[in-house]
């Protein structure tokens, strides 16, 4: 017979009672908390393309490829990661606006914005310093050359920019004297370039095409009216338009003249009074347009606009006038639907200026822009290309510069 021993049973129901108690009684684990980035601050708080940023912050990966990094939404190129900094390099395309860092999906982003500046050094030209150079551009390059340079000297050389890849390279060797203050410009693939000052007061009458495309120059008909130089020139409708300009003795000229391709040959069109030289030239919407520029000491501020359909010769009408204060020995050029003048000398201050303006042909308007980086100088070339503005060279006193510099309005 079996027998109940109650001792045993009451141990074992307490021993039970204890374990379930003591399994009901003990913590859950506890979750690991989430380990967000966070960005502090960062600096320089303003840059270009290429410029080293420091991020300061918490919980960063300290493997530069897990942290994506982006301006206002375009990626950059991590340099170095601590959990507490990032190194990152400001992206191409990058505009103004907030810098974030995910980290295993999760993300930080800064409280201040980014400010991409719009103007970026770009490499040095690597011909001879020099003011006074003709540029254009064709196919996403340019072209910059002639000019004078120090001890009065004057250049043939003609030199290739490439944007894209920030290279020089030579281009072609002009086939009439070195000179300056020569009219130039492009129709399709072809470049013109007339008249200049060969740097001994002598101005030339000589006219002369290069096709890009194939390499070669030719000899043109010299030009039926007066030599001179610091003329305007624009483009309209497969015609180019040579304004103004000054003689050896610096008088200036009033007239404008039409030159047409197919046939080799000028025409006379309608000109107006107030003749002057070193004045800008741009066309817009088969209009062309004449500003500022000087007159026997006096400067202008005023703009007009030709249009050659009216009439036989065209007619002008004037527009805003410039808001800055007189300039000379300024620079132009267009991006798309606007046009820039700046740079030179402020006769109003006496010195040399750094402002740049953009004029609104859609509205008539004129707005100041940020103003140009580099040192103050004068007669530096300037050209727009692809959305985009590219300026360099000129003079400051006896010193002549070889910079580079490339101008964004987006960011401006």
């Amino acid at each position: 017979m079996r027998t109940h021993n109650p001792f045993i049973s009451l141990t074992l129901s307490f021993g039970l009672l204890l374990a379930a108690c003591s399994k009901a009684d003990s913590p859950a684990p506890e979750e690991e908390p989430e380990v967000n980035p966070s960005i502090f601050n960062f600096s320089p708080l303003e840059g270009v393309q290429g410029t080293l940023v420091t991020l300061n912050g918490k919980n960063f990966s300290v493997e530069a490829a897990e942290n994506t990094v982006k301006f206002n939404g375009t990626m950059a190129v991590v340099n170095t990661a601590t959990e507490n900094q990032l190194k990152v390099l400001v992206p191409t395309g990058a505009s103004k606006g907030p810098i974030s860092v995910t980290v295993a999906g999760k993300t930080a982003t800064s409280t201040e914005d980014f400010t991409i500046k719009p103007w970026r050094q770009l490499t040095n030209f690597i011909g001879t310093k020099r003011q006074l150079a003709m540029a254009h551009a064709y196919t996403g390059k340019i072209y910059v050359g002639l000019g004078n340079g120090d001890g009065n000297a004057t250049f043939d050389d003609i030199l290739e920019f490439d944007p894209a890849t920030d290279t020089w390279k030579q281009e072609t060797i002009y086939p009439g004297s070195g000179r300056f203050g020569v009219f130039s410009f492009i129709i399709g693939s072809k470049l013109y370039i007339g008249s200049g000052n060969s740097g001994e007061g002598t101005l030339s009458k000589d006219f002369w095409s290069y096709d890009i495309n194939t390499k070669t120059w030719a000899e043109l008909t010299d030009l039926s009216f007066e030599p001179r130089q610091f003329s305007s020139s624009f483009v309209i409708d497969g015609k180019a338009y040579v304004y103004g300009g000054s003689n050896a003795d610096s008088v200036s000229f009033g007239e404008l003249w039409q030159f047409d391709p197919d046939t080799d040959t000028w025409s006379p069109m309608a000109g107006f009074e107030n003749g002057r030289f070193a004045a800008a030239g741009f066309s817009y919407n088969n209009k062309g347009y004449v500003a500022l520029g000087v007159n026997d000491g006096t400067s202008f501020k005023d703009l007009w606009e030709f249009d050659p359909s009216q009439g036989a010769e065209g007619i002008w009408s004037q527009k805003a006038d410039f808001p800055g204060p007189y300039l000379v020995h300024f620079s132009n050029f267009m991006i798309n639907d606007t046009a820039y003048i700046g740079i030179g000398y402020n006769l109003e201050s006496n010195g040399f200026s750094k402002g740049l303006w953009s004029y609104s042909f859609a509205t008539d308007s004129w707005a100041e822009k940020t103003a140009f980086e580099g040192s103050g100088r004068l007669w530096p070339w300037a050209i727009g290309l692809n959305g985009k503005a590219y300026m360099g060279l000129g003079r400051q006193d006896q010193t002549y510069y070889a910079d580079i510099w490339e101008y964004d309005p987006a960011n401006d």
